[in-house]
């Protein structure tokens, strides 16, 4: 049943193609678009923006108060996320953020959710949000010295250089230094020691004084400026295991933490399952209820998502469309 609240011509539209032979499709596992968001924001930015329609829910994650993105497996997290990344890379809209990255944490928590020598300990909750916030930070050091040209944060560059990190491209050797420090310490004092001792000893290696120094040099870098990190996550958590709720505990704590320290310059925003909510988030200390936006579709924006996913795959094959359908622009969704 088509919503009679949309307009008359995307009603039209969704009548006719019901009805019509003149959209048959090469064969039935035709998408209109990628299997998934990451493959197509990765394969065509541009296409992917104007395929994006911009429902409540992105509206209101845009606010700085909200650090966190609840949605179902395939309602749009990543696509949120990524059109948040363009937008502020693009400078569109009344986004006021200066610098923005976009990390996929799902491959980094998926090995530590199986490392359990690593987060077995209760006490090593509270060292593990230390530990992402030295990962948070390091990456923002990088992200500013290779990727925005600060070449001039010379204390920024001995730290980097310190650890091996200062020419890596992506992130993966930054995540590798917690690995290899819990690596070192496996089996030292038996298991449940080397769980704590793991952490300890990341933390130990990646926070000397340079890094110290560096975040000192990185926070006067940011004065009146915002540089904003989107983290995604896994879309699926097996909540039996107590490692889990640890590190899904510690990543939403994190985000307050520098929400809390805002005038640092750095925040964060992170996407996660909707089902993490029943399990984790009433939880977490905080009024954390405020500071969440769940991904909800109207009927009339899914009939409008839909008849904007037609119009881009006919405008990227060359395809008939409907004569009064051919006057519409992407805007007009």
């Amino acid at each position: 049943m088509v919503d009679k609240t949309m307009p008359i011509e995307s009603r039209e539209t969704l009548i006719q193609l019901r009805g019509t032979n003149e959209f048959n499709f090469d064969n039935a596992d035709t998408y209109l678009g990628d299997f998934d968001a990451a493959s197509e924001w990765n394969n065509d930015i541009e296409n992917a923006r104007k395929s994006f329609l911009h429902i409540s829910s992105y509206e209101q994650f845009l606010d700085e108060s909200k650090l966190i993105l609840l949605g179902r497996t395939g309602t749009g997290k990543t696509s949120i996320l990524r059109c948040f990344e363009h937008d502020v890379k693009t400078r569109a809209g009344n986004l006021r953020y200066d610098y923005v990255i976009n990390y996929d944490f799902s491959e980094m928590l998926s090995k530590i959710v199986d490392y359990e020598n690593i987060i077995s300990a209760p006490q090593v909750s509270i060292k593990l949000v230390e530990s992402f916030e030295v990962m948070i930070n390091t990456i923002v050091m990088h992200t500013l010295y290779n990727q925005y040209g600060q070449t001039h944060l010379e204390k920024v560059k001995k730290y980097l250089t310190e650890q091996g990190l200062i020419h890596i491209r992506g992130f993966s050797s930054i995540v590798r230094l917690f690995f290899q420090a819990a690596e070192d310490m496996k089996g030292t004092f038996g298991e449940y020691a080397s769980s704590v001792a793991s952490v300890y000893n990341f933390i130990s290696k990646a926070t000397s004084v340079s890094y110290y120094e560096a975040l000192e040099e990185l926070y006067a870098a940011l004065q009146n400026k915002k540089f904003l990190i989107l983290i995604d996550t896994l879309n699926e958590y097996n909540f039996e295991k107590a490692e889990t709720i640890t590190i899904i505990k510690a990543l939403i704590s994190l985000c307050f933490k520098y929400y809390n320290n805002r005038q640092n310059g750095i925040y964060t925003k992170i996407a996660l399952p909707s089902e993490v909510y029943r399990r984790l988030i009433t939880k977490v200390p905080g009024k954390q209820q405020g500071n969440t936006v769940t991904i909800q579709w109207t009927t009339k924006q899914l009939f409008c998502f839909i008849a904007l996913r037609l119009y881009a795959w006919c405008q990227r094959q060359n395809a008939p469309m409907f004569a009064f359908w051919r006057t519409f622009a992407y805007d007009d969704f």
